[in-house]
């Protein structure tokens, strides 16, 4: 959506909610009309190795969802006065999301970074509001013309103003991941590989509770091993299996040298 604050600008803040249906229902009251149902979205960013787009605060992006658009955004002047968050947005849409991606790859941009999300698009008057189910939360985004605009629908759909939020997911997404120690990077929905359902998850909230419980499961595997006199390897993904087996190998000869010995 194209703001009155020039060609090719975007005005917008989020806010973090705890219920979607809530606010939902405040759209409805207030006479909201659908713009588009909810939809999935996938999203990658691309940058050159050095990463010099987001150095200066840049972003070159693909999303699909019932159609594929390539969306360019950068630094605008403008965003050192307003309440929200404005940035130049220059967006179009494409036939293909993988040949455009292959074209930017043999340019040097490479898919760095993807991040999936749900939204659900609504209309509030001139101002775009959307609701998104992240990986990491749930939140609104209002899109306008103005600041005023923007006050406006937040305080309608009972959206305290000073907590608004002048940042982007990628942003949010790398806080918590610093904060949280997360050793990867993109934003992605957890799906069921038995069946279709998919889950909105925070990984940070069950990681250690993970890696405590598959500790506990590898240390009772390798206790009933030893208790039975089978070998006990643990097989890492990030390691070269040529590699393991090897140091396996050639462990297993040695112990059966020294046991000759003794």
């Amino acid at each position: 959506m194209k703001s009155s604050a020039g060609d090719n600008q975007e005005v917008e803040v989020k806010f973090l909610v705890a219920d979607l249906d809530a606010v939902r229902r405040r759209l409805v009251a207030a006479g909201a009309t659908a713009g588009a149902p909810r939809v999935y979205e996938r999203n990658v960013r691309f940058d050159t190795a050095d990463e010099r787009l987001l150095a200066r605060q840049a972003l070159l992006r693909l999303r699909q969802d019932t159609r594929v658009r390539l969306t360019y955004k950068g630094l605008s002047a403008q965003d050192a006065t307003s309440e929200a968050k404005i940035r130049e947005e220059i967006e179009l849409t494409v036939d293909d999301f993988d040949r455009l991606a292959l074209i930017f790859d043999r340019l040097g941009f490479h898919a760095v970074q993807t991040y999936e999300k749900y939204r659900t698009t609504f209309h509030l008057g001139d101002v775009e509001v959307v609701l998104d189910e992240m990986p990491f939360g749930l939140f609104v985004e209002l899109e306008g013309a103005s600041d005023a605009s923007l006050k406006t629908a937040a305080a309608v759909l009972g959206l305290d103003w000073s907590r608004r939020l002048l940042t982007n997911y990628l942003e949010l997404m790398e806080r918590a991941r610093r904060a949280f120690d997360l050793p990867f990077n993109d934003l992605v929905m957890f799906r069921d590989i038995e069946g279709s359902e998919e889950l909105l998850a925070e990984p940070w909230a069950f990681r250690k509770t993970y890696q405590a419980a598959m500790q506990t499961f590898l240390d009772e595997v390798s206790s009933g091993c030893g208790n039975r006199g089978i070998d006990y390897l643990l097989l890492r993904t990030d390691r070269p299996l040529a590699d393991t087996l090897s140091h396996y190998l050639h462990a297993r000869e040695r112990f059966k040298h020294l046991h000759r010995k003794g």
